[in-house]
Order: C-alpha cells, then sequence, then structure tokens
C-alpha cells in the first residue's frame, strides 16, 4: 500500500483528502505546516508527497526545494496543491521539481489521477 504524505495547513482540506486518498486504498500522514513536512518525509520516507504552497513556517515551495536538495528525499514525487493558479506560479512549481501542479478547488478525481500516475 503507497504511503503518501499531505501537507497543507487548511485541516479541512487535509482531512477530505486524507479521506479520500485512504478510501482508495493508500496509506496517509498529515503534516500542517512545512517544516513538519519536511521532518515527516525524513522519517517516514513516503512513495508521495501532496504539498501546498501557502502554508506557515516553510513553505510549500520552500519545503519542496528542501527536499529535492536531498540525495535521499530527491527521488519522491510531490504534486503541488494551490491556489496559486498563475502560468507563472504552474511553471515554478513544475521548475523546482513537482510532478503534477493541481489547483485549488480541485476535484477528487482529478486529484486520485494524478496520485495514480505518481505512484500507481
Amino acid at each position: 500500500m503507497p504511503h503518501i504524505l499531505v501537507a497543507d495547513d487548511d485541516l479541512d482540506i487535509a482531512r477530505l483528502v486524507e479521506f479520500q486518498l485512504k478510501y482508495s486504498g493508500y496509506q496517509v500522514t498529515l503534516a500542517h505546516d512545512g517544516n513538519t513536512a519536511l521532518d515527516r518525509a525524513r522519517a517516514g520516507r513516503p512513495d508521495l508527497i501532496l504539498l501546498d504552497w501557502m502554508m506557515p513556517g516553510l513553505d510549500g515551495m520552500e519545503c519542496l526545494t528542501a527536499l529535492k536538495s536531498d540525495p535521499s528525499l530527491r527521488h519522491i514525487p510531490v504534486i503541488l496543491m494551490t491556489a496559486r493558479a498563475q502560468q507563472g506560479d504552474v511553471q515554478a512549481g513544475i521548475a523546482a521539481g513537482a510532478t503534477a501542479y493541481l489547483v485549488k478547488p480541485f476535484d477528487l478525481e482529478q486529484l486520485i489521477h494524478a496520485v495514480k500516475e505518481a505512484v500507481g
């Protein structure tokens, strides 16, 4: 069962994503800020990270940069989930190493499709 780390400071969104992922057969760990997400990624070595951009502490882009600069974590695919919908933001996220970019609000089917594309 693939393990997914969900990092989002909006508790409602985090719980909704967690529920949908568990329902779809994934193991889920939550983090509510970038620092905790980075710590949990190092400790748990998830198969995928779903990462909000705008969070307290390290924001999602700072967390993504830290993940991709760590040789033991850089292989983990990261999907950014964010309300930042400008084309420049999407390009910046992909350039920083995100596997995919979901704009909030997103459809849960879209989320599951992106997760399956990343980890099966």
